[in-house]
C-alpha cells in the first residue's frame, strides 16, 4: 500500500487514542473500550504496526526525577550549505546529550533538547558545539524547560467522536528519585518498547517477572514513570506539527487557569511547555492542515484577545531524533 493511501477507520483511531493514554493495557482491556474482541484488537494493532502507522511505544519519563535539566536550544544558521547543515545534524544526532532534534520552518532553522545534570555540564556541551560550528550560527535562543504538560492526542478522532482528555505532567518538582541498577535496567529495556510483555522484560534484565512488575509499579508510584504512549507516524497520516509562543499581558491567575483549561480540552493541543527564558505561554499543536492550524490560532486570538500581545508560530517539519531516556550516567 502506498504511504499516502493509509486510512484509519473509527476503530483504528480509537485503538490508537487508547494506546496513547496507556500503551501497556492489554488487548482485552482495549477490546472492552472499543467493543472488539481481543483477537481483532491484536490483528488491528499488528496491521497498524506493519503499515508503520505505529512506529513503537515509549515510556513517558520524568527526567528531572533522575537529576537532569532539560535545556531547549533554537538555532538560526548563517551561510550554511546543505552539506554543512547535514554535518551539523549528524553531529547533534549522534551526541548522547541531545534527546530531541527537529528542523523548523520559521525564523529558526533547528530546535533541540539537551539533557544535562547542571548548567556547567550544559556549558561544556555548548562550548564544544561552538568550537565546531560558531561561524555558522546567526542566532540562538536557550531556555530551560521546567514543566511539560502532555495531553491525549485527540487529533486522531473525527468530528463528533468522543474525546477523553488525559494529562501527564513532566517536571514541576525538584524532587530527585534514586534508582538502583535493576530499575535502570528495566527503564533501558522498555524506554522505547513500552508494550513489551513482562516475561520478555524479565528475560532481558535477568529479573523475575514479579520483580519487574513490582519495580515498574513502584517507579509509576514515585512518578519517575508517568505513562506509556504509542509513537505514531505523523508524516504517514499527513499530520502537521506546530509550536505556538504567546506573549501575554494583563495576566491574572484566573486567566492563566482559563488558558490551561482551553489547552487541556482542545483535541489538537498536544503539549504545553513551561520554560525559564521561554515565551509566556507555549503550546504544541497537531493538525491535518494549515487551514486547521490557522483556525485554532484565530480562535485563541478571539477568546483571549485581552491578554495576548503577540503570537509567533513555528512549523516542526522534520524530526531527526527522539531518545526516551538519558543514558549519561
Amino acid at each position: 500500500m502506498d504511504e499516502n493511501t493509509v486510512k484509519l477507520d473509527v476503530k483504528d483511531r480509537k485503538i490508537l487514542t487508547y494506546l496513547d493514554i496507556n500503551a501497556r493495557q492489554s488487548a482485552s482491556e482495549l477490546g472492552k473500550k472499543v467493543r472488539l474482541s481481543k483477537d481483532v484488537v491484536n490483528y488491528r494493532i499488528k496491521r497498524l504496526e506493519s503499515l508503520n502507522v505505529i512506529k513503537g511505544y515509549y515510556v513517558v519519563l520524568d527526567i528531572s526525577k533522575l537529576g537532569y535539566l532539560n535545556f531547549r536550544v533554537f538555532l538560526k544558521f548563517y551561510n550554511v550549505t546543505p552539506e554543512k547543515e547535514r554535518e551539523i545534524i549528524d553531529y547533534l544526532n549522534h551526541h548522547p546529550r541531545v534527546g530531541w532534534l527537529v528542523s523548523v520552518d520559521s525564523h529558526w532553522d533547528m530546535n533541540m533538547l539537551v539533557w544535562a545534570e547542571n548548567v556547567y555540564v550544559f556549558k561544556q556541551f555548548w562550548n564544544e558545539f561552538l568550537n565546531h560550528y560558531k561561524n555558522y550560527l546567526e542566532d540562538k535562543w536557550i531556555s530551560v524547560i521546567t514543566e511539560m504538560v502532555l495531553y491525549t492526542r485527540g487529533f486522531l478522532l473525527e468530528e463528533g467522536e468522543k474525546y477523553e482528555p488525559n494529562m501527564l505532567i513532566v517536571g514541576g518538582s525538584p524532587e530527585i528519585v534514586n534508582l538502583d541498577d535493576s530499575d535502570l535496567k528495566i527503564l533501558k529495556v522498555i524506554a522505547n518498547n513500552a508494550r513489551m510483555p513482562l516475561v520478555d522484560i524479565s528475560r532481558k534484565t535477568n529479573l523475575s517477572a514479579k520483580v519487574v512488575e513490582y519495580r515498574i509499579k513502584n517507579m509509576v508510584k514515585k512518578k519517575v514513570i508517568l505513562g506509556f504512549k504509542v509513537l505514531i507516524n505523523l508524516d504517514l497520516l499527513r499530520i502537521r506539527y506546530f509550536k505556538v509562543h504567546l506573549t501575554l499581558q494583563n495576566m491574572t491567575p484566573a486567566k492563566e487557569r482559563e488558558l490551561m483549561t482551553y489547552a487541556q480540552l482542545h483535541p489538537n493541543i498536544y503539549i504545553v511547555d513551561v520554560a525559564v527564558g521561554g515565551a509566556d505561554f507555549e503550546i504544541e499543536i497537531l493538525v491535518k492542515s494549515s487551514d486547521d492550524f490557522h483556525k485554532i490560532v484565530n480562535d485563541i486570538k478571539r477568546r483571549f484577545a485581552g491578554i495576548i500581545r503577540n503570537i509567533e508560530s513555528y512549523n516542526y517539519f522534520k524530526e531527526y531524533k527522539w531518545v526516551y531516556i538519558p543514558l549519561m550516567k
